[in-house]
Order: C-alpha cells, then structure tokens, then sequence
C-alpha cells in the first residue's frame, strides 16, 4: 500500500488484525496494534471497539485471557 502511496487507516489495520487472529498469530496482531496507536513511519489511526473487542478475542481463544483483560482495563482508563 505504501508503495503506492495509499495510507492505511483503522479498517484496513482492522482487516489486517482481524485475520491475524483467525490465524491464532496474536502476536504479529499485537505488534500491527502498536505500529498503528503508536504512528510508526508517519502512519497513526485512532484503535476503535471493533479492534479491541478482535483482538480480546482473539487473546482469550489463545489462552490468554489475563491480557485480554488488562486491554480490556486500557479501554476503560483510555475512554
């Protein structure tokens, strides 16, 4: 997309994450959920519920339910 000169934006980073997690690759999704809240090369958008409520799924079907909840705390402390 980049090479084209198409930015990313929360739907396409929730597509990305999105099947990620189908994938049961929560790591690479948590690492696309970082880049994207955190502007990696000039590239930020704003998380939604959609990724959230995806990637706290997808941490519970992994097993890792104690990270889907302390997300689920930063939605709350965040707004």
């Amino acid at each position: 997309m980049e090479e084209m000169g198409i930015k990313p934006n929360v739907i396409t980073f929730g597509i990305l994450i999105n099947r990620l997690c189908k994938s049961r690759r929560i790591g690479a999704a948590m690492e696309v959920f970082e880049k994207m809240s955190g502007g990696v090369k000039g590239v930020s958008a704003e998380p939604d519920v959609v990724i959230y409520n995806t990637l706290i799924d997808g941490l519970c079907k992994v097993g890792r339910q104690e990270e889907g909840l302390r997300l689920m705390e930063k939605i709350i402390v965040d707004g």
